[in-house]
């Protein structure tokens, strides 16, 4: 698992859209470091408490704290998750110009104090968009994450300036018969991404929370939502996940008779718990700024019913591209079709967990 990359535990999103059904289709996930190639050598993700409440209609928020642990010497991480990705039925382009900086939806706090979160993009080196253009062009126009060039058909993570994000109208530049360099590479991009910057000190615990509302994805044809949270996400980081919680809360007028079905690969099953208060875990509690989070505001609250995850020393499972579909079922037959156009019927599953949430009866038109 050390050998893959922060882009390969993306393509799980990458390759799927949020129209679909058997699959890590959502934003709500793990953060990931950006600025290395490889699995973090020396921080580790010591704890993680993840609180998803979803409400009527489909509307959902995520709180998530993350307490991190350097082992090492003093280094400075930018941790991403994506916001949208180019699919075959949704296409990043649309959701560019919806793009500010700072970034406002999530909100992160680094030990509790805030901080501002910007777009990162991502292209794939070579595709027919940028083939014009040298890299000396995307040093001049960008901010890649490396200053080294990527091998063909590589992808690469970059920001632009804050300013360029007033001036861009994605429509018109792709009808215009002429386009500037910058926009061809922003319209080259195939994923964009919520990121922030966190500095560790040697030895330093780190505690990070972001929290969002967003919408929970769904079948057009049936009467349900789709929760989904990848975990593989977390393999990302130097080690197992030391111990960890995710918590789904119905809220307003849901229960949990309304979760239809839940389950979980490659991680333990979920306990469905009646009538308790909820406490944060004592890591995370203990952590510096906690008493500043968002999370800590939801401290003691009683919850009615609810479904949580439990793990400790949990190293995520991450899968092969194109091997990051989630079926009921590894039997099933459409996730036996995936499976083997790219691995054998062997292969494991991504770690994560999926809930089916009743939307009240009503049907998609």
């Amino acid at each position: 698992m050390k050998n893959l990359t922060p882009f390969l535990m993306l393509l799980a999103i990458t390759f799927t859209s949020i129209a679909d059904m058997g699959f890590f289709g959502s934003i709500a996930q793990n953060p990931v470091p950006a600025d290395t190639l490889q699995v973090h050598p020396f921080i580790e993700l010591t704890c993680e408490d993840v609180v998803i409440e979803v409400f009527p209609g489909g509307e959902a928020e995520i709180t998530a704290d993350f307490l991190f642990t350097n082992t090492g010497q003093a280094d400075t991480v930018i941790m991403y998750f994506p916001i949208s990705v180019m699919v075959p039925t949704i296409s990043v382009l649309w959701s560019l110009e919806d793009i500010s900086d700072p970034i406002t939806n999530p909100s992160v706090s680094v030990n509790g104090i805030p901080v501002d979160v910007h777009p990162l993009l991502s292209s794939t080196w070579s595709i027919l968009g940028l083939r014009r253009l040298s890299w000396e062009d995307i040093l001049d126009t960008v901010d890649p994450l490396s200053d080294i060039e990527p091998d063909a058909y590589e992808e690469f993570f970059y920001m632009i300036a804050p300013e360029s994000w007033d001036s861009l109208d994605v429509m018109n530049s792709v009808l215009a018969d002429s386009i500037s360099v910058r926009d061809r590479i922003i319209l080259s991009a195939s994923s964009s991404h919520a990121c922030w910057t966190v500095p560790f000190k040697a030895g330093e615990q780190v505690l990070v929370e972001y929290s969002m509302e967003y919408f929970l994805g769904h079948d057009f044809t049936e009467c349900s939502y789709d929760l989904t949270y990848p975990l593989y996400t977390g393999a990302s980081w130097s080690g197992p996940i030391g111990n960890g919680r995710i918590t789904v809360i119905p809220r307003g007028d849901l229960g949990i008779k309304h979760f239809l079905s839940w389950n979980s690969t490659s991680m333990p099953e979920a306990i469905s718990v009646e009538n308790y208060s909820f406490v944060p875990l004592p890591a995370i509690v203990c952590a510096p700024g906690f008493e500043l989070t968002r999370l800590s505001d939801i401290k003691g609250l009683e919850i009615e019913d609810a479904l949580v995850w439990l793990f400790h020393d949990f190293e995520p499972v991450v899968s092969r591209r194109g091997w990051m579909y989630y079926f009921e079922s590894s039997t099933d037959q459409d996730a036996i079709y995936h499976a083997e156009m790219y691995e054998d019927s062997t292969a494991n599953w991504p770690s994560g967990l999926r809930v089916i949430v009743n939307n009240g009866g009503l049907k998609y038109l």
